[in-house]
């Protein structure tokens, strides 16, 4: 997953180092494309991080794609002994997930007077799509008795069933300087963190996971428009 999310924010800045170089020829009406970066807790627990590209076709109204990725939630791996063999898990929650939005500003709500500074309102609207929806699961077995044993050999366990679609919203106030935008808000979202990995069974065990709930918290980022 670490290589996916590497090789994605990789590619962004490989097409914005190109597009910037036909921006920088362009005035300030025709620079359509935005990058952003955007961090966020989620559910006080733990964080996540989001990377993406936005597209405005016109002031008010775009669309993006973005690569989200969060932490461990404080570490989600399952650990069990069963037949006298200790079975130890990786972690269970979605670490990567793939979102696209349609994104709303509303006009000025206050513009400083030289008009460097414009405040306004931001809504993002998408959907979250888990990567992979249905998660490959990686544990090992020892044997439980003490004693030291040669480092074990590595399974999988395939979840099956899981949700593949989930939609998010975001309300935010934004601050934006020539180039630059500045926001802060709050997110809501039905995405279940551990969607990927709730029908996985490992010899006859069916794994316990947290219920589900809603992923929320507050976001702030910084985008350039290019």
């Amino acid at each position: 997953m670490k290589k996916i999310l590497l090789n994605f924010i990789a590619l962004l800045f490989c097409f914005s180092a190109n597009v910037q170089c036909f921006a920088d020829e362009a005035d300030e009406r025709t620079r359509h494309w935005m990058g952003r970066c955007e961090l966020s807790t989620a559910n006080v627990l733990d964080w996540g991080i989001e990377y993406g590209i936005d597209y405005y076709p016109i002031q008010y109204v775009g669309m993006g794609v973005s690569v989200y990725a969060t932490g461990d939630f404080g570490g989600t791996s399952r650990s069990f002994i069963h037949n006298d063999f200790f079975y130890q898990t990786e972690n269970l929650n979605n670490e990567l997930s793939l979102r696209t939005s349609l994104q709303l500003q509303s006009p000025a709500i206050w513009r400083k007077s030289d008009g460097s500074l414009t405040l306004f309102v931001k809504e993002d609207c998408g959907l979250t799509l888990p990567i992979p929806a249905n998660q490959n699961l990686e544990y090992t077995i020892t044997p439980s008795s003490p004693g030291t044993y040669p480092v074990s050999e590595k399974y999988h366990a395939k979840n099956v069933g899981g949700k593949s679609c989930f939609v998010h919203f975001k309300t935010s106030l934004a601050l934006e300087t020539d180039r630059w935008q500045f926001w802060t808000g709050y997110t809501w979202s039905n995405f279940d963190a551990y969607s990927s990995a709730r029908h996985i069974t490992i010899d006859g065990i069916t794994l316990s996971v947290p219920a589900k709930k809603p992923l929320q918290g507050f976001h702030i980022a910084l985008a350039y428009k290019f």
